[in-house]
């Protein structure tokens, strides 16, 4: 089995910087530690992937530290920065199998429209939502549109 879990970055700051170098505001800092809380109590990611946004990034970053996850299994993928369905499925599927819990941190609408495409469900995430899908699959390349079951 395997589980994918999508997050969407929180709430960012506008204006005065290119879209990649926004932060995350104080209630997306917040956001992050609500859903880094929510998500111990369900999954204990083996790595995870973000995109380099700072918004991103600094999502990243508190899950990994709320979630007691080392350093080194975060790994910041420039392909992610707004991403669509496509990109994000091939980082997916080309995850290493050892890998059992993979967490991705991105944007929308590519986030969501990746969930409801994995689970057949249609799936709309907010700022810091997850999307928790598990897969009856051994090997993340063997992962498909409408195979996934949405656990939360």
């Amino acid at each position: 089995m395997k589980t994918l879990v999508l997050l969407r970055h929180g709430d960012a700051a506008f204006g005065g910087s290119a879209d990649v170098d926004r932060p995350l505001t104080a209630r997306g800092r917040d956001e992050a530690g609500t859903a880094a809380a929510q998500l111990a109590r369900t999954v204990q990611p083996d790595l995870i992937l973000s995109s380099s946004a700072r918004r991103a990034r600094q999502t990243a970053e508190i899950i990994c530290t709320q979630l007691g996850v080392g350093d080194d299994s975060i790994r910041f993928i420039e392909a992610l920065y707004l991403a669509g369905v496509d990109t994000i499925r091939q980082v997916v599927e080309s995850t290493a199998d050892p890998i059992d819990q993979l967490l991705l941190v991105g944007h929308n609408p590519g986030l969501s429209n990746t969930a409801s495409s994995y689970s057949g469900e249609r799936i709309s995430l907010g700022t810091a939502d997850a999307a928790i899908i598990r897969f009856p699959v051994e090997h993340w390349s063997m992962a498909a549109p409408g195979l996934g079951t949405l656990l939360a």
